[in-house]
Formats: C-alpha cells, sequence, structure tokens
C-alpha cells in the first residue's frame, strides 16, 4: 500500500517538476524578448539575439517532443499511443529543421529560398495531421452517414479556405484577401466647395480714386569702418574616414552545391509553405 503511495506521489512531484520547468522556461523567453527586442532607430539586431531566440525556440519544441515520446512509452497508457507517437516525430522533426535553418541563416549568413531545413518542416505538417487522424481513428466512432458529411464537410471547406488564402496572398496586391480595398485607396478627396458668385457692382455706387500714400525717402545707414579689420578665417572641418567595406565570408563549396541542387524547387516552396 505505501509503496503505491510512494509511487504516485513521486510521479506527481514529476509532473509537477516539469510544468514548473516549463513555466520558468516559457518566463525567460517573455523576458528576452521584452528586454533585447527593441533596437534603436537605424540599429540592428545584434547577432546574439537571433542565437538566443533560437535557444528558446528549439527547447521548448525539444521538450514537447520528449513528453510526446514519454507518453508514448509509457505503460500507463492503454489507447492513443500512437497519438503522442505523431505528435512527438513532428516536434522532432520541427527541432532539426530549426536546427539546421539556423545553422543555415545565421551561422553561415545565407539567404536561400530553400534551405536543408525546410525538408524537414514539411514532414512535421504530416505527422501532426496523422496524429490528429489517429485521435478519433482509434476511438471507433459510430457516428452516422450525415454526421460523417458534416465532418467531410467541415474539413473540404476549410483546405479550401486554407488554400485559397496561400495562393492568393502577395506582397504587391493593392486589394486585400476579402476583397477590401487598404486603407489608402479608401480615403476619398477632399471635396472643394464651388466658387462663391461674387456680388454684381450697382450701377449708382461710384468708385472714387484714393490718394497714393506718401513715401518718405529710405535713407542708408552709415557703416563706420573699424580701423583695424581683421579678416573671418572658417574653421577647419575634419572629414570623418570613409567606412571600409566588409568583404562578405565566401560559404564553403558544399554550401554553394546544396543551394544550387534546391533552387528548382523555389517555385514549389514559395506556394505551398
Amino acid at each position: 500500500m505505501s509503496t503505491s503511495l510512494d509511487k504516485s506521489r513521486s510521479k506527481s512531484l514529476s509532473v509537477q517538476t516539469i510544468v514548473f520547468a516549463e513555466i520558468i522556461w516559457a518566463v525567460m523567453a517573455l523576458l528576452f524578448f521584452l528586454l533585447f527586442s527593441v533596437t534603436e532607430p537605424g540599429q540592428e539586431r545584434p547577432i546574439w539575439y537571433s542565437y538566443g531566440t533560437s535557444v528558446f525556440e528549439i527547447g521548448a519544441f525539444f521538450s514537447a517532443a520528449w513528453l510526446c515520446f514519454r507518453n508514448w512509452r509509457s505503460p500507463q497508457i492503454v489507447s492513443g499511443r500512437k497519438v503522442w507517437l505523431g505528435v512527438g516525430l513532428g516536434m522532432l522533426c520541427y527541432v532539426i529543421g530549426s536546427l539546421l535553418f539556423t545553422y543555415w541563416e545565421t551561422f553561415l549568413g545565407r539567404d536561400a529560398a530553400v534551405s536543408p531545413g525546410d525538408f524537414f518542416y514539411v514532414p512535421t505538417y504530416l505527422f501532426l495531421g496523422w496524429g490528429m487522424v489517429m485521435a478519433f481513428a482509434d476511438r471507433r466512432l459510430n457516428l452516422e452517414l450525415w454526421q460523417w458529411g458534416i465532418v467531410v464537410g467541415i474539413a473540404a471547406i476549410s483546405i479550401a479556405f486554407a488554400t485559397w488564402i496561400t495562393i492568393n496572398t502577395s506582397a504587391d496586391s493593392q486589394v486585400d484577401l476579402f476583397g477590401i480595398a487598404p486603407a489608402s485607396a479608401q480615403t476619398a478627396p477632399a471635396k472643394t466647395n464651388p466658387a462663391a458668385p461674387q456680388p454684381k457692382p450697382s450701377p449708382r455706387s461710384s468708385i472714387r480714386p484714393q490718394p497714393a500714400p506718401k513715401t518718405s525717402p529710405v535713407v542708408a545707414p552709415k557703416v563706420m569702418a573699424s580701423p583695424q579689420a581683421t579678416p573671418f578665417i572658417a574653421p577647419a572641418i575634419e572629414k570623418s574616414p570613409a567606412p571600409v567595406a566588409v568583404a562578405e565570408k565566401p560559404a564553403p563549396a558544399w554550401v554553394t552545391t546544396i543551394e544550387e541542387a534546391l533552387a528548382p524547387l523555389k517555385p514549389f516552396w514559395t506556394t505551398f509553405m
């Protein structure tokens, strides 16, 4: 009896420790973003900020993958292990993709359209979708025909809507996603009031010429020349040296080879990713 209580207490303590560690990690990530994300105008974020955000992101997804695999191997979970396996594999693929992306974009300084990390982001969604399907496929749901029709209809509408958003989204479009013009296009020009009609002069009114004002002659002030006038010498302005262009670090040959091999996949990636 005491052994079962001890096991339950140790299990509850481990769960509490995990939850407490995740909360601390989330608060640290939030503080890191709030304290160091804002820079002075005209300055870019330092390189260590990119590494810091990558560490917090990868650490969070790695812990999620570890917890999913932990539940998958746990003997206390009787059914639904495939759900945890699918979600865990998706999280693990995202961790590997983020590691490759950080190495490629931050460490090597490459701005490639397709990086090796993208090949792990795609399996992330596939494994997550498989895990979500297994969540209700193993339950043996006894739905009627019209209920299955509603489920299939919702899925079809969601997929069509997501596809429409992905295809119609463009950076230089002047029309919003839902057919609404932007605010700059909605502002109508200010209406100009027509000129008010001027009253016609009455035939009885007579215009009397007014005499021109008398102007007094302008006398130029006398300038007293100083006996000892020293010429004004402008101070010399020191020219700042021109900024020296820093040579870009050449990429290794294998990096260039991979980028050239992945370049033909750019249209596919920009359309569906």
